[in-house]
């Protein structure tokens, strides 16, 4: 990500690089364009409208369960 972007008018309030309309989720630096969608918060982490498993980054996690590490 680009850390040194900052649109006029706005404040990186979580420090992830982006701010306004780039960022869905101001306050939350695990949300922003360049994360990975979470599928299981509720939230739209990428920034792209899509939110857990709509997101295709999750499709592999119906298809391909990850092997339990805790």
């Amino acid at each position: 990500g680009c850390d040194d972007v900052v649109e006029a008018g706005f404040t990186d309030i979580d420090g992830d690089g982006y701010v306004g309309d780039e960022d869905c989720l101001e306050g939350n630096p695990d949300v922003n364009p360049d994360a990975l969608e979470d599928c299981f918060d509720g939230l739209d982490n990428n920034c792209n409208q899509l939110v857990d498993m709509e997101d295709p980054e999750c499709a592999d996690i119906i298809t391909n369960p990850a092997p339990d590490d805790f």
